[in-house]
């Protein structure tokens, strides 16, 4: 939208302009004040009446003095009004009372945010304290395109902090996400240095943690830095310490009465192990290929099962949605018969369930299908889960508030927007490097049509098949579950020390589910 200007006042502005006498009516905003005349404003304000002498607008800041042109306003000056400048303008207005204000910025502060103006945006509302979440949630969803801005780096660093945090905000590759915030704290000063506290530490290399050390003098790192760096700190101790708990190991780990799992080669680097994986009821045969080999596989037979996918229709009967119900309900066969995809477990494909079937349907709007949400503070990393192709990065449940993981946060939730799903299989991940970390134990599935009521659907317990090195495991359902939209994931306990900093750690590398997947109708 084009600029415009307030060339004369309004009829009532104009007929109580500024007048040959003196100022009488102080406005107060962020310790700053402004005369003028009482006559001016309670003829156009709803909020300024004869007996008052005085009026304060709170929760505005206005470091740069920019409420003159409120003045410039009131007494008859042409001002122009524009993009940057109408949001102030506009909580001014509601603070004030003053309709002609209001009227005159809301179809600048309704217009469409594009990337050539979102920055000068944001910018404007900070300065002033107004509310910029739907501009940092832009900012996060075209973060490539406008990462290299110097506009970018030099908002303050607390909108950095809100975009980082935001649920669409990713960044492909950490050393890349590194070497940005280096890039930033360059352009705007050490104040920006508490950015490095959102980076994953163990995942960058020796020359990266050099160039840290450089960059960040010791006695300025905030506990924020800390509690993401004090992993990396370790990690070469505990690379050592690997080979020596293997001499002390007597015999592997215990296994309870599931079925006898092939442990991976602790030589052999994560990427290049074998993947087990195992169901509760029925074994299911390790698969005896590398990641780099099932990679190879998925790409040339993604084409083929798409087109498979978008042909072939199943027809099952449908349980009727009972939201009071507090047991597992099941398939009557002869209730109505309702279309669904089916996408069940098969050892030959790797993670290759509903959610990768969603975002092949859905390339560009798959997070608007799947909405994946967790606890703690790292929801901006949550997609980490279903990124197939890098299973050496992950998700976790740490909260930055508190410094530590919490119990109350050990979960993660996938909603189904347009699908309901009968959930069959489910695969977990975890990219721990030893036995005895942060692997999931024991935990629930519980699923919802609505988010409010649930009902378990999976109960496992003491599961040591998941204590390992780089752990894959596939699990299935003692029996299939009605189709629901909503699955809530949560660890009851971890294979770390229940008294350890890692006890309460919801940790990982992927999950995906299998089952088959029945499009709602709207």
């Amino acid at each position: 939208m084009l600029p415009t200007s307030i060339h004369h006042p309004t009829p009532t502005l104009q007929s109580i302009s500024a007048q040959p006498v003196p100022y009488d009516f102080t406005i107060y905003i962020d310790d700053a004040k402004y005369m003028c005349h009482l006559n001016q404003l309670i003829e156009i304000s709803s909020k300024i009446t004869k007996d008052l002498n005085s009026f304060t607008i709170e929760k505005i800041k206005d470091p740069n003095h920019d409420f003159q042109i409120i003045i410039d306003i009131l007494n008859g000056k042409a001002v122009e009004i524009n993009k940057f400048n109408s949001y102030f303008i506009n909580a001014c207005g509601q603070a004030l009372g003053i309709k002609a204000l209001i009227d005159a910025t809301v179809p600048f502060c309704t217009a469409l945010i594009t990337p050539s103006t979102v920055l000068e945006v944001v910018k404007q509302l900070a300065e002033h304290d107004l509310d910029y979440h739907d501009e940092v949630d832009f900012i996060a969803e075209n973060f490539m395109q406008l990462k290299d801005k110097r506009e970018l780096k030099m908002l303050p660093v607390e909108v950095l902090q809100s975009i980082i945090q935001s649920n669409k905000f990713s960044f492909p590759n950490e050393e890349d996400f590194f070497h940005w915030i280096m890039s930033v704290v360059s352009t705007s000063g050490s104040s920006y240095n508490v950015l490095f506290g959102y980076c994953f530490f163990e995942k960058l290399s020796k020359k990266c943690m050099r160039e840290f050390v450089d960059i960040v003098s010791y006695d300025s790192i905030e506990p924020f830095i800390w509690n993401s760096l004090k992993n990396r700190l370790v990690q070469d101790v505990i690379q050592t310490e690997e080979e020596e708990d293997r001499e002390e190991e007597d015999s592997p780990p215990k296994m309870p009465q599931f079925q006898p799992v092939i442990q991976q080669n602790p030589e052999l680097p994560f990427n290049t192990q074998i993947p087990q994986f195992i169901s509760r009821s029925e074994p299911v045969q390790p698969i005896a290929h590398t990641f780099s080999e099932i990679e190879q596989n998925q790409k040339q037979q993604y084409q083929q099962q798409k087109d498979n996918y978008a042909q072939q229709t199943y027809s099952a009967p449908v349980q009727p949605q009972q939201p009071t119900s507090t047991t597992q309900e099941f398939y009557d066969d002869n209730e109505e018969e309702e279309d669904y995809i089916a996408l069940e477990y098969d050892k030959e494909y790797l993670l290759d369930g509903v959610i990768s079937y969603i975002k092949r349907e859905y390339p560009d709007s798959w997070q608007d299908e799947v909405i994946i949400e967790g606890g703690g503070t790292k929801n901006y990393q949550i997609n980490r889960v279903v990124d197939y192709d890098h299973l050496d990065t992950w998700w976790d449940n740490y909260d930055s508030n508190k410094g530590k993981c919490l119990k109350e946060n050990a979960w993660i939730k996938f909603e189904f927007v347009g699908y309901a799903l009968e959930l069959q299989h489910y695969t977990l991940a975890s990219t721990a490097i030893k036995p005895r970390q942060h692997q999931p134990k024991s935990w629930i599935i519980e699923a919802s049509d609505d988010g409010v009521k649930w009902e378990v659907v999976e109960t496992v317990n003491n599961c040591e098949e998941m204590n390992q090195k780089g752990a894959i495991m596939t699990f299935k359902l003692a029996r299939p579950s009605r189709p629901y939209q909503i699955f809530k994931f949560t660890l009851k306990a971890n294979h770390a020390r229940p008294d350890g900093p890692n006890a309460h750690e919801l940790s990982l590398g992927a999950i995906e589910f299998y089952g088959r997947l029945f499009p709602l109708d709207y």
